[in-house]
């Protein structure tokens, strides 16, 4: 299968692994020999997979910029296919909790998303998790930066003091 010797079904299912990961599988059909035997003929285009490149993000460098992007959906469809690109580091199309964690570090400044905690960032991806699969896939990733862009915004917006209606003793009338 695609140039690895299968004398057996373990070796065969091994070689498919690797062929469906590293490529695209086209087809695989299963024939029955005159003798009653089993063979594989597979038709297999292997590609080299790279990452996307966007050259076309909108700036993330201030909390003022991230709430751009939050205000605007098709910036956060594209912001999320490029996180989902970065953080996909095995090309998978399916991006785990620690691949998550790994990018999240990374992508971002520091500065502005240091504050989060390993457990913070666990329970924005288990809530875009719908699934429940232990894996995020594209589709649940514009959720994930809406999330992770608005607790940024809370945690540097100053907060406004807010008059309980209270007066001072000292205040005149």
């Amino acid at each position: 299968l695609g140039g690895e010797p299968t004398p057996d079904l373990a070796a065969f299912q091994a070689a498919f692994r690797r062929q469906a990961q590293v490529g695209r599988l086209m087809n695989v059909e299963f024939r029955r020999t005159a003798g009653g035997e089993m063979h594989a003929v597979t038709g297999v285009l292997v590609e080299e997979r790279r990452k996307e490149l966007f050259t076309n993000l909108p700036p993330m460098a201030t909390v003022e910029d991230l709430a751009a992007v939050v205000a605007d959906r098709s910036a956060v469809e594209l912001v999320a296919r490029a996180g989902f690109s970065e953080a996909d580091e095995d090309m998978s199309g399916f991006i785990t909790a620690q691949e998550f964690a790994r990018a999240m570090k990374l992508w971002l400044s520091s500065g502005l998303v240091g504050f989060l905690s390993n457990e913070e960032l666990m329970e924005i991806f288990n809530t875009a998790d719908v699934d429940r699969s232990g894996m995020l896939v594209q589709s649940e990733f514009p959720a994930v930066i809406e999330d992770l862009f608005n607790r940024i915004i809370v945690h540097f917006r100053p907060r406004k003091r807010r008059s309980m209606g209270v007066r001072r003793a000292d205040s005149s009338p």
